[in-house]
């Protein structure tokens, strides 16, 4: 029973290393990662990132958007806040 365990918590770690290892390998600014914008980056929102793509548009502002859907996450312009957009 204690092999089980154990095995689970290897996937598990496993798991969330190769979340956040993707996310990280995302290249976003660590800021812009803040998906929630409560200041604070989270292990969550690190794992989060490796669903979520970014495009340029034509006016300089940056697009984050969902790989499944292509629906905007958050849209981040240099001239003004970002918004979000769920």
């Amino acid at each position: 029973m204690k092999w089980y365990v154990a095995g689970l918590c290897l996937l598990i770690g496993v798991y969330v290393s190769a979340s956040v290892g993707l996310g990280l390998m995302k290249g976003y600014p660590w800021k812009d990662m803040d998906w929630n914008e409560n200041g604070k980056v989270g292990l969550a929102e690190v794992m989060r990132a490796k669903d979520i793509g970014m495009r340029e548009l034509d006016d300089g502002c940056k697009e984050y958007f969902y790989y499944k859907d292509g629906l905007t996450v958050r849209l981040v312009c240099p001239s003004e806040k970002s918004k979000l957009r769920y």
